[in-house]
């Protein structure tokens, strides 16, 4: 194959010339390490402390700093960031989150100090003033233009005023997050104390919903397992089609997150490994997992099924009353003393216990 004469922003990744350069040029500066978290966990709604950015920043020293990105795309729909009180060098945003559309805008809020040791190895269209394609020279324009590559999708950015008035009409962020707030705490009395005829509990819910700081450490998620009479899990896609079709919409699986998701449910990552590589590309069974787990009875290893996703419940600023009892009336009615037998649940057994950091 012939290669191309040219590579726009390919440069960045070669070259001995380029290397010894960089290499004296990072002589004469501090050494940087970057601490990244996110302020909601997007799986269970945990909330981790603001407070962690300046403690972080804290350990820098002359000759080696510490940044922090935080990410605040599940937090900052419902909760507010003063970044004069939360100093994190980089935040950033999706705006989908933020108001249901445009989809496919996020933002990258960089602190001006914090430009300086960015160092791109690639770049792209409208991210740099003049570029040569044969010598290895290029002139990058300032941030932020420097990190934005190709052109911007200016039609979705215009649309964003519309959800910043949005917002605005419904008291801004301090108001939605009191709305929100009554909300997920209703929604959590409502489904927490429902039971089957025996006793036993219908969900399993993920999260910090009992703390006493709820209001601190628990943002508007539900994120649950629905139980079986017999301490079993009823299918999680089941569930979710059957909720959709009550005209009730929630989130299925692990929610693009694998280590909360994993962690909650008991499963481990290289079961997760071992298992996708007997499917052959083949997900649509994709949502129990056969496991050992102990001793059985002769002092043979116990099999157990354990599901490979849960169901998310997420509220909003959009959120109603009826949203949540809409919900918890679907899972009385469906799900209380349900039928076993009838395909869709595990074969009951124990529930692993969740080792929650």
């Amino acid at each position: 194959m012939r290669h191309p004469p040219f590579l726009p922003g390919g440069s960045e990744h070669a070259g001995p010339r380029r290397a010894r350069a960089a290499a004296a040029e990072s002589a004469h500066r501090p050494t940087y390490s970057l601490f990244a978290y996110p302020a909601r966990d997007n799986y269970d709604g945990v909330m981790y402390p603001l407070k962690w950015v300046q403690a972080v920043q804290a350990k820098s020293t002359p000759g080696h700093k510490w940044k922090v990105l935080l990410d605040a795309a599940a937090f900052a729909p419902t909760a507010p960031l003063n970044l004069t009180e939360t100093p994190a060098d980089y935040v950033i945003l999706s705006f989908y989150k933020l108001f249901g559309l445009p989809t496919g805008v996020g933002a990258l809020i960089v602190r001006r100090e914090g430009a300086a040791p960015l160092r791109k190895a690639y770049w792209g269209g409208g991210s740099v003033f003049l570029a040569t394609s044969a010598l290895d020279w290029h002139h990058r324009r300032l941030p932020p233009a420097s990190l934005e590559d190709g052109t911007l999708p200016f039609l979705d950015i215009v649309a964003l005023q519309y959800g910043l008035d949005a917002f605005e009409r419904l008291g801004g962020i301090h108001a939605i997050k009191r709305h929100v707030g009554t909300l997920a705490a209703h929604l959590y009395d409502r489904v927490r104390g429902l039971r089957h005829s025996n006793g036993a509990p219908l969900l399993r819910v993920f999260g910090k919903h009992e703390d006493p700081r709820r209001a601190e450490v628990q943002a508007a998620t539900l994120n649950f397992e629905i139980l079986t009479p017999r301490g079993g899990i009823y299918s999680y896609r089941t569930a979710g089609v059957e909720a959709a079709a009550a005209g009730v919409y929630m989130r299925l699986g692990c929610t693009c997150n694998p280590g909360a998701c994993y962690t909650a449910l008991g499963v481990r990552d290289e079961e997760v490994a071992d298992f996708a590589a007997t499917k052959h590309d083949n997900w649509t069974d994709w949502e129990w997992i056969t496991v050992t787990r102990g001793v059985g009875p002769g002092g043979a290893p116990e099999q157990v099924v354990l599901p490979l996703g849960s169901i998310r419940a997420s509220l909003g600023a959009l959120s109603r009353w009826e949203d949540v009892d809409a919900l918890a009336r679907f899972l009385e009615a469906k799900y209380v003393d349900r039928p076993e037998g009838g395909g869709g649940e595990t074969t009951g057994g124990p529930i692993p216990p969740i080792d929650y950091c």
